[in-house]
């Protein structure tokens, strides 16, 4: 029978890299949930300008007014289409956002290992992100900062 480090080691790299990169998840994770009612006035300004574009086909904030006056027009769109298909708008930029704020450590730590970096080095980069205060933030708002 093989032993437990044997047994580990033969799952591969990609298990044990996950393994490094859970607490990134994990802290990622809970920050979002700590702030999860946070919204800014401009998530509600992407989601007005979304519906507008998905019910009237105008980019707009003001019906029969269209203006580029957002930020982020390739969000809006994504919003839109969510909303086509009959999504609650902010639920949209919520799930979305708090998806990208997740993955957004993971994918570091997964850049520092292809650079090159060691485990224990990509893992610390991981949490680093997943703790930053902007990145959680504005990823539990709804906005499109952590893509």
């Amino acid at each position: 029978m093989p032993s437990r480090a044997s047994a580990g080691s033969q799952r591969g790299p990609a298990a044990a890299e996950a393994a490094l990169l859970l607490p990134a998840v994990a802290v990622a994770a809970l920050l979002l949930f700590l702030l999860r009612a946070y919204v800014t006035d401009d998530t509600f300004i992407h989601c007005v300008f979304a519906r507008n574009l998905a019910v009237r086909g105008e980019f707009g904030f003001n019906p029969g007014q269209p203006v580029y006056g957002d930020t982020s027009p390739l969000w809006v769109a994504l919003l839109a289409a969510g909303g086509r298909l009959g999504v609650d708008y902010l639920a949209l930029a919520k799930g979305l956002a708090f998806a990208a704020g997740v993955a957004l450590p993971l994918l570091a730590g997964r850049w520092c290992l292809a650079l090159g970096l060691a485990a224990a080095a990509a893992a610390c980069a991981a949490v680093v992100v997943a703790a930053d205060a902007s990145v959680a933030r504005w990823s539990a708002s709804g906005m499109e900062t952590a893509l």
